[in-house]
């Protein structure tokens, strides 16, 4: 049952794969559902890997008949864009902080011109990144001394 439920979650990752691509919707781009038509995941961690591999906040799974039918919901809220934003930065911190050699365990200060306004995704730029302190202005990552 678990190699067949692992084919099925390959068959729609790819599915929806496409339909972002179709769409022009990055991965790195955070969507709020996808609808899954006439097949169901009973394995909870086989849902919780597509939730990861897709980056979508909800998979519902409705019962029918007939073949495979997904409804990706493509509308992108100002949280999901708050939330891909932060992805990015973090992302280019990272990539500062490996330019700048700097050890996995160093803190370093951070100057963007845009911060997230949620507070868990500030903490999160800061947990991730080790970031000692976040503020605003141009783009800069600097070594704690």
């Amino acid at each position: 049952d678990l190699i067949s439920e692992m084919k099925t979650v390959r068959n729609i990752v790819e599915k929806v794969h496409s339909l972002r691509k179709e769409k022009n919707i990055p991965v790195r781009q955070p969507l709020n559902s996808l609808t899954v038509k006439n097949i169901n995941i009973k394995e909870k961690d086989l849902v919780q890997l597509m939730k990861d591999e897709l980056n979508i906040k909800n998979i519902k799974f409705e019962n029918g008949k007939g073949e495979l039918n997904l409804t990706l919901d493509t509308k992108i809220t100002p949280q999901l864009e708050e939330e891909a934003k932060t992805r990015e930065l973090i992302r280019k911190i990272q990539e500062q902080r490996k330019q700048l050699g700097v050890r996995l365990d160093q803190k370093v200060n951070v100057q963007n011109d845009w911060l997230p306004q949620s507070v868990d995704m500030l903490n999160k730029i800061i947990m991730v990144t080790l970031a000692n302190t976040l503020t605003k202005g141009d783009f800069a990552v600097k070594i704690t001394p």
